[in-house]
């Protein structure tokens, strides 16, 4: 279990003025994530990008609009302190593997105050954790989400709304897990039916 203690600011935390109507509500943006709701968009740095070759500049920054319209996005909060992030590596590489010629995303997110963009990278690398992972050095992307510990985990649909937040299954003994929440919320999101299990306890 890794808590964190996001700070308040806004760099690196980019609001689209006027941004509305994405759900099918067409309510507005809710401070907060809601369930079923609308996200706010953010361009966040990817620490990951100095290990790829031959790409612009450009592609160092992400945004979570690039996606939307084409693909559902997988946010994964992560810390290299946390006693358990550790342990999906090959539950998350299988679900990655699973879903590579899907209309999925997944993003890692760096979230610790304790954690480096360096020591982040290194962590992912390590754990084969094959994604951009996105530098929320503020904390405003996971106090948005009301992230307050990793493993976390949030599913995004293609009109950037949010159909799932919680843990990746119920159990971090792999042998154990019978309950796949996320692998049947993502199931779930692209057959374009509701997802019966929308929330879970995030456990460390």
């Amino acid at each position: 279990m890794k808590r964190l203690v996001p700070k308040i600011g806004l760099i690196g935390f980019a609001m689209v003025v006027g941004l509305s109507a994405i759900a099918k509500t067409g309510d507005e943006i809710p401070p907060k994530a809601t369930m079923d709701k609308a996200v706010k968009p953010f361009v966040l740095k990817d620490v990951m990008f100095d290990a790829k070759k031959g790409k612009s500049t450009d592609d160092a920054m992400i945004a979570l609009e690039k996606y939307k319209g084409k693909k559902n996005v997988v946010l994964f909060f992560m810390s290299e302190g946390c006693s358990v992030t550790w342990r999906y590596e090959k539950r998350i590489g299988k679900l990655m593997q699973d879903m590579a010629t899907k209309d999925v995303a997944f993003l890692g997110m760096r979230c610790s105050e304790t954690d480096s963009p360096q020591s982040i990278r290194k962590f992912a690398e390590t754990r084969n954790f094959a994604m951009p992972v996105l530098n929320d050095d503020k904390g405003e992307v996971a106090k948005f989400f009301g992230v307050i510990q990793t493993p976390t985990f949030v599913l995004i649909d293609k009109k950037c709304v949010m159909r799932y937040r919680g843990s990746f299954d119920e159990n971090a003994d792999e042998a154990s897990a019978k309950k796949p929440y996320l692998r049947s919320a993502l199931n779930s999101v692209m057959d374009l039916r509701d997802v019966s299990i929308k929330q879970t306890r995030v456990f460390g």
